[in-house]
C-alpha cells in the first residue's frame, strides 16, 4: 500500500516539501490526521505515514463518529482496518450531542468534531484535516454569494493554532482528482458518504452545478484559480492583521471592560480604524458586528454618531469621555 521510496513518489515530494516549506512542520511532530475514512482523509493518511520514516514523524489516526448516518458503524471497521493496515494507532470519539433550536445538522457535527478532535491535540502537536483546492473553491464561491469579507473569501484556513497546538491543512494545494490518483495507484479502499451527493446542502450545489457551470463558461481551471486567489488573501489577511493587533496594543487600555482610546481611534483613516475596532472585538470575546454597525461604532469615537452607544446581538459600545468601551450584549446600550 505504501510507495517504496515516497520522496520519488511526484504527489508525496510535492506534499513533503509543501509541510517542510511552507507549514514548517518539524521534523519528528506527533501528527494527528483527522480519518473520516472517505477518499481525501485516506490519501491524507497514507501519505502521512509514508513520509514518517523520512522525517520522523509520529502519526495518529482520530476517527470522529457522529452517528449520523446508518453507515457510521461500518466506517469505523474501514477507519479501523485502514489504520491497522498502515500500523498507525486509531482514536475513534463519539459525538452523543443533540441539535440545539434551530441549528443546522451539517453546522452541529462540524462543531462536534473539532471539540472532539482538539481534545486530542496536546502541546506541539498537529492536527491534519484533509481539505484540499476543491473544497476551498467551494468555501470561496459559498462565501461570496454571502457577501462575505476578507475572513471568508480568504476561505479555509491553511494554518492555525489549534488548543494547545496547531491546525493545518496540507492538502490545499491539490485537487481531488490527484488525491484520487494518488490513491488508485496505492491501492487504496475508502468510504463514500452519501450526505456528500446530498444537493439540500448548499456546499453540494455548488459542487454539481456552480463549478462545473464556471468551468464550461471560462475553462477548466477555476477551482485552483479560486483557491489560489483565497491564498493570496490569506497573506492579505495575516499582514492586515498583524497591523491591527499593534494598533490594539497602542491604543487599549485593560479592562474590565476593555476600552480603546477614543481620539486614537478617531484619527486613523476609517477604513483602517474599523478593521482596528473589530480586532479589539475579536479579543473582547464579541460578537462581530455588521459593516453598517462597524462604521457606527467607529463615527462614535470620532464624535459623529449622535448616540452614546452602538449595540448589536452579542456585543456593543459605548462612549464615555475619551474612551470607547467595549461591552457586552445588552451592556452596550
Amino acid at each position: 500500500m505504501l510507495p517504496r521510496h515516497p520522496l520519488r513518489d511526484p504527489f508525496l515530494s510535492r506534499l513533503d516539501e509543501h509541510l517542510r516549506r511552507d507549514l514548517a512542520v518539524p521534523a519528528g511532530a506527533r501528527l494527528h490526521a483527522a480519518f473520516s475514512g472517505g477518499l481525501d482523509s485516506t490519501a491524507l493518511l497514507v501519505s502521512l505515514a509514508a513520509l514518517a520514516p523520512v522525517r520522523g514523524y509520529k502519526v495518529q489516526a482520530v476517527h470522529v463518529h457522529h452517528g449520523l448516518q446508518d453507515e457510521a458503524d461500518d466506517w469505523v471497521a474501514v477507519a479501523r482496518q485502514t489504520a491497522a493496515s498502515l500500523g498507525v494507532a486509531l482514536q475513534v470519539s463519539h459525538w452523543e450531542g443533540a441539535l440545539a433550536a434551530g441549528e443546522s445538522e451539517e453546522a452541529a457535527a462540524r462543531e462536534a468534531r473539532y471539540r472532539l478532535l482538539e481534545a486530542e491535540v496536546g502541546a506541539g502537536d498537529w492536527l491534519m484535516t484533509a481539505h484540499q483546492a476543491d473544497d476551498q473553491a467551494e468555501t470561496v464561491v459559498l462565501f461570496l454569494t454571502r457577501g462575505a469579507g476578507l475572513d471568508g473569501l480568504s476561505g479555509i484556513e491553511r494554518c492555525r493554532p489549534f488548543g494547545a497546538g496547531r491546525l493545518a491543512r496540507p492538502l490545499l494545494p491539490f485537487r481531488r482528482a490527484e488525491l484520487a490518483a494518488f490513491a488508485k495507484r496505492c491501492g487504496l479502499a475508502s468510504v463514500k458518504d452519501p450526505s456528500n451527493r446530498d444537493r439540500r446542502f448548499a456546499r453540494v450545489r455548488v459542487r454539481e452545478e456552480v463549478l462545473p457551470c464556471l468551468t464550461e463558461a471560462v475553462g477548466s481551471q477555476v477551482s485552483p484559480a479560486v483557491a489560489r486567489s483565497a491564498d493570496l488573501l490569506q497573506d492579505a489577511r495575516e499582514v492586515l492583521e498583524g497591523v491591527a493587533a499593534r494598533r490594539v496594543d497602542e491604543l487599549g487600555r485593560p479592562g474590565p471592560p476593555p476600552v480603546l482610546d477614543a481620539a486614537g481611534l478617531a484619527g486613523l483613516n476609517p477604513a483602517e480604524g474599523r478593521l482596528v475596532l473589530r480586532e479589539a472585538l475579536r479579543r473582547a470575546g464579541q460578537a462581530l458586528p455588521e459593516r453598517d454597525q462597524l462604521e457606527r461604532a467607529r463615527r462614535l469615537a470620532a464624535r459623529i454618531e449622535a448616540a452614546g452607544s452602538v449595540a448589536w446581538s452579542g456585543g456593543g459600545v459605548q462612549r464615555r469621555g475619551g474612551e470607547l468601551v467595549l461591552r457586552i450584549g445588552d451592556e452596550g446600550r
